[in-house]
């Protein structure tokens, strides 16, 4: 009998049931079973004649392994698209409205509140309004206070912030 006959009478007869066990389809059973078969004859000078039936177990289950990790890979890499996507409308839309909102506060207020949004400190901002840092801090405040007072936001007695 040729040696590729005997890894396929192997594979059919002893390995065919934990092709399915694993993969729960006769589809992707057969279909794993085929590409040990494969990978069986591309390393058939590799065999030493020991034992054909562990030979191939190891051959199948590695081929099984890599190709579990290869479809969670992919999935994880749809999930983080498909969450990034999310993520960004999200705050693309939050940005949109907050930005709507912010029209609404008064004109010095406002200019304070975006300075300050971009990354500026109460010193940078005092230099570029020409007024003092106390007199920013007080104006940030009052840009947040009237922030909070139009998004519906009202302080409790704790301290945090609810509708």
């Amino acid at each position: 009998m040729k040696f590729e006959q005997q890894i396929w009478d192997v594979i059919q007869v002893h390995l065919k049931p934990y092709a399915f066990l694993w993969t729960k389809s006769y589809e992707d059973a057969d279909d794993l079973m085929q590409e040990t078969l494969i990978k069986a004859y591309k390393n058939r000078d590799k065999f030493n004649g020991g034992n054909l039936q562990g030979w191939l177990y190891v051959m199948m289950k590695g081929k099984f392994v890599d190709s579990t990790r290869k479809v969670w890979r992919k999935r994880e890499v749809l999930d983080v698209e498909i969450y990034d996507t999310r993520e960004s409308t999200c705050d693309e839309l939050i940005k949109k409205e907050m930005m709507e909102e912010c029209q609404k506060i008064r004109s010095n207020w406002r200019e304070v509140l975006m300075l300050s949004y971009e990354g500026y400190n109460g010193k940078e901002i005092a230099e570029k309004l020409k007024t003092t840092p106390s007199n920013v801090n007080r104006m940030l405040f009052k840009a947040r206070q009237q922030l909070q007072s139009i998004l519906g936001f009202t302080k409790t007695f704790k301290g945090q912030y609810g509708t």
